[in-house]
């Protein structure tokens, strides 16, 4: 299956490609207090919605990375249509390959895409120093609500240190000289919300494409990942928004 596919069809009826509601992003959003004339960066911006809605409000100029090419060509059709020409531009790309001098932006956005830097750590602090003095930084990530279990780490393929807590997320900030400006948790009928939106985009493909060649990888690879959430996951896994301050 080509690399991006699952995913594109996963989230193709989503803005906000993470659980995360329309209010809690726009009070995110709004936590960054930018300015007209403002630019703002997006590591991993999908498409696009985050900074449109950046333009749309406060008149800001935006810099988005993404190395999916089917968000791209939405992110900047959507652009297009919502902001105008020039107001934002797209970078099929991820963060290795975009060089931007030291405090080139009003603000940072990284929303559930830390793995663009490598890590949680490493992206609090190369957005850091693309960020101005007083600048914000709003990050999304993954955290585990309680000691996951090991056939649940085995599922995800992952080690128990990939994620913290949602304290010790706050507490990383804090330990890079930042300011915590604010911070949301996705709350479980948020997490069912997208998930079920999730798991019912691939089901509906594939029953509207049955002749498509990855149709049984793909229903054996969300139905797998639909039983994983209920077993394990909706209990074990959280995700946080964090506004964070540079000095």
């Amino acid at each position: 299956m080509e690399v991006f596919k699952f995913t594109t069809i996963a989230h193709r009826h989503m803005a906000i490609l993470n659980p995360v509601s329309t209010s809690a992003v726009d009070t995110c959003l709004d936590a960054l207090a930018l300015r007209p004339g403002d630019t703002v960066i997006d590591v991993g911006c999908g498409k696009g919605e985050m900074l449109i809605r950046l333009a749309e409000r406060y008149d800001i100029q935006g810099v988005g990375l993404d190395t999916n090419p089917a968000f791209h060509k939405i992110a900047k059709a959507e652009a297009y249509r919502r902001a105008g020409p020039g107001r934002i531009t797209f970078h099929l790309t991820d963060a290795s390959g975009y060089a931007a001098p030291p405090q080139s932006f009003a603000a940072a956005i990284c929303f559930g895409s830390t793995h663009a830097f490598g890590d949680f750590q490493t992206t609090i602090y190369s957005l850091a120093e693309w960020v101005r003095p007083q600048g914000r930084i709003l990050i999304g990530e993954g955290y585990w609500k309680r000691v996951p279990d090991p056939e649940y780490l085995a599922f995800l393929g992952a080690k128990p240190d990939e994620l913290r807590d949602h304290a010790g997320n706050l507490a990383a900030g804090v330990s890079a000289g930042l300011t915590c400006i604010l911070d949301r948790t996705a709350s479980p009928a948020e997490w069912d919300v997208y998930e079920d939106a999730y798991f019912q985009s691939v089901e509906d493909y594939v029953a509207t494409h049955p002749e498509d060649p990855d149709a049984d990888a793909l229903l054996h690879r969300i139905r797998a990942w639909r039983e994983g959430y209920l077993r394990w996951g909706r209990e074990t896994l959280g995700f946080g928004a964090y506004v964070f301050q540079k000095p």
